[in-house]
């Protein structure tokens, strides 16, 4: 679903020019199966003129909707996304960087993470034990 987003983002602009070019045609084609329907006389030309106009009608549906689509995934807020971030780290060159501080070697920012990375320590130790049974066999 992500590769879904990645293209729909990516290749919007594309999308929508090919969607109005496709608009613009078969709004022409409707144009013209109601100027059939409108001056038909047989049976024959009245069914001609209602399937290019059911045809005519169905393509344009089909085109809003992806527009449609391609206009909600672009405004959408993709919190339900596991990892909004990994969508966007595949745009390429329209790809957000990460803002990271700098931090000095020197300071006290090494100190931050102390106490946490201790409690890691003991929990990777524990972990190591845990799947040992007793002499009990529990």
């Amino acid at each position: 679903m992500e590769r879904i987003y990645v293209f729909l983002i990516r290749n919007d602009i594309w999308i929508y020019i090919l969607c109005g070019l496709g608009l613009f045609w078969y709004g022409s084609e409707l144009l013209r199966a109601r100027r059939i329907l409108r001056q038909a006389m047989f049976n024959l030309e009245r069914e001609r003129g209602r399937r290019a106009r059911n045809s005519a009608l169905f393509f344009v549906v089909v085109l809003l909707a992806i527009a449609g689509s391609v206009a909600y995934v672009n405004t959408e807020d993709h919190r339900y996304l596991a990892d909004p971030e990994h969508l966007w780290q595949h745009l390429g060159q329209d790809g957000v960087e990460h803002h990271l501080e700098a931090v000095a070697t020197d300071g006290a920012d090494g100190l931050d993470r102390a106490v946490v990375d201790v409690l890691d320590r003991l929990g990777g130790h524990l972990g190591d034990e845990a799947d040992r049974a007793n002499r009990d066999g529990e």
